[in-house]
């Protein structure tokens, strides 16, 4: 299949490049594969799920159980209303798995291309504030967690 890849010159660092944004611009809605999945306790969200939610995109996570959670109590809007994330608090890995493929299984065979565009329309004014609210106040509260966080280890 002709799949499109971030960035495709893999001689200098993959995390640090330019983002290939067409595929973001020519799809609905991302599948985050995050990096920690089946029975982790904690989320650990990486460049993945943050790419899709500042290209304005909804998501769908196959990544640890919380992951929805931890949007939602950072503030994000995660398309409740769009996606069902009760896989989002499924522990085993296989059940949560299994649950995204109905979820998306439905969404699919319940949307055309026409009302994906409508609905596109109607959430972009939440997907902007998605973009805006991950630039400014979650990265602003993220680095002074982090900050505190160091503080409090080199006082130790």
């Amino acid at each position: 299949p002709n799949l499109t890849l971030d960035y495709t010159n893999f001689d200098d660092n993959w995390a640090y490049h330019k983002i290939c944004t067409d595929h973001f611009d020519t799809s609905f809605f991302s599948i985050i594969n995050e990096s920690q999945y089946g029975t982790y306790n904690h989320c650990y969200l990486t460049e993945k799920t943050w790419k899709a939610i500042f290209n304005f995109h909804p998501i769908i996570i196959v990544g640890a159980k919380g992951s929805l959670k931890y949007l939602k109590e950072h503030g994000f809007d995660i398309f409740e209303d769009i996606f069902d994330s009760s896989y989002d608090d499924i522990y085993d890995g296989t059940e949560r798995l299994q649950r995204i493929f109905d979820i998306l299984d439905d969404f699919l065979k319940t949307n055309s291309i026409l009302e994906l565009q409508k609905i596109r329309e109607d959430i972009f004014p939440r997907l902007l504030y998605n973009y805006n609210h991950f630039w400014n106040d979650f990265r602003k509260e993220i680095s002074l967690k982090f900050y505190k966080d160091m503080e409090k280890i080199l006082n130790e």
